[in-house]
């Protein structure tokens, strides 16, 4: 049998579907074994492996150590999956993550592809383990980074071997500009809110950074769209009105505290800020930073908008949920999803081998969380 120019593993996965249908395989039939694959199709028992282990992931085969490996119940409606992505993030729970993850999942459906999900923790040892694992199985993978300074050798490999990998919301390192990616506008996005706030004639403006402001594409971005607002419109940035540091909690506010956070850590650091700094209007990078921010200002008896204008960045579908009518940058992280998912399989068919840099537009939602400023405030 003579095997076209695909991954061998990937080759072999598809005539291993391709014997399923053609013998009337149902739930609970065993396929051949590895050995009598590999002489089938001429090629290494590893890469029969490696081809079943994929098929295995996508929940259309399982094996039984010592009897063989045997089609799932699920199999007649899985085998029509055209192959697996994986998607690796930091937090699942995270408010920004579920949305991508739906659009994602939407798209990958959309293209008979399973995708399977992976969480990080945010740790960058094990986010390297699960790219590792997911190269056994999947044909692409969306990535939504850990922020570092410098691309591990792992990613550099993949990279240079051109192997199907999507970055999305932020870039691996703020230096790598030439890799695949799907992101906001998140310069031109934080330029509009700020241009909002220098409209309603605010001038002693802040800013709300997170801790990983510097290695972390996306807010460095939003920060630079700050600094570029008000200098156009001719005011002095003050650092002394930018507060940096923050670690916000990572899923929409709650009862349930999340590992890693401290609970009020963030709220001390901006009343501080506020009381020393006295702006009176605040773009934070993210809703849930904003929404800190406000908790803060109440804290110290001043009301948001009449004390303090607040604009934040993402429009979270938690802001909603919760009633909270926040002025706030809206991003289509579930459309960031979708076209990840869209890259990947263009790629990986052979529609598309070009390297694409995908920006989505933003745009600002104004509520009642900002004000013109009045002196008599």
């Amino acid at each position: 049998m003579v095997l076209e120019r695909r991954p061998l593993y990937e080759q072999v996965r598809q005539h291993v579907l391709d014997y399923i249908a053609e013998h009337d395989l149902k739930p609970g039939d065993a396929i051949p074994t590895e050995a009598e694959l590999a002489v089938r199709y001429g090629v290494s028992v590893g890469t029969v492996r490696r081809a079943l282990l994929q098929l295995v992931d996508q929940g259309i085969l399982y094996r039984q150590p010592g009897r063989g490996t045997f089609l799932t119940e699920e199999s007649q409606q899985k085998a029509r999956q055209r192959g697996l992505l994986a998607c690796i993030v930091p937090y699942i729970r995270d408010a920004l993550a579920s949305a991508l993850i739906a659009g994602a999942q939407y798209a990958a459906q959309e293209a008979d592809y399973a995708l399977l999900l992976h969480n990080s923790h945010g740790r960058r040892d094990l986010e390297e383990e699960l790219l590792r694992q997911s190269l056994g199985s999947a044909q692409g993978i969306i990535l939504l980074p850990v922020a570092r300074r410098t691309l591990p050798s792992l990613m550099e490999e993949l990279l240079h071997r051109r192997f199907p990998l999507v970055f999305v919301d932020r870039l691996p390192t703020p230096a790598a500009h030439r890799v695949n990616y799907v992101i906001s506008d998140n310069r031109g996005g934080a330029y509009a809110a700020v241009q909002h706030l220098i409209d309603l004639g605010h001038e002693r403006i802040g800013l709300a950074l997170k801790a990983d402001a510097e290695v972390n594409s996306s807010v460095a971005q939003r920060a630079e769209g700050y600094r570029e607002a008000l200098q156009e419109r001719g005011l002095a940035l003050d650092e002394a009105l930018v507060l940096g540091g923050l670690t916000p909690r990572r899923e929409a506010p709650g009862p349930t505290p999340v590992e890693g956070h401290e609970e009020g850590a963030d709220i001390g650091l901006l009343q501080e800020f506020l009381r020393r700094e006295r702006p009176s209007a605040l773009f934070a990078v993210n809703d849930l930073i904003a929404i800190e921010a406000w908790q803060a200002a109440e804290g110290l008896g001043l009301s948001v908008p009449q004390d303090l204008s607040i604009v934040g960045f993402d429009d979270a579908d938690f802001l909603h949920d919760l009633g909270i009518d926040l002025t706030t940058v809206a991003q289509d992280t579930f459309g960031t999803g979708q076209k990840a998912v869209e890259i990947l399989v263009e790629y990986i068919e052979g529609r598309s081998r070009a390297s694409r840099q995908v920006v989505l537009p933003t745009h600002l939602v104004v509520r009642t969380s900002s004000r013109p400023y009045s002196a008599e405030d």
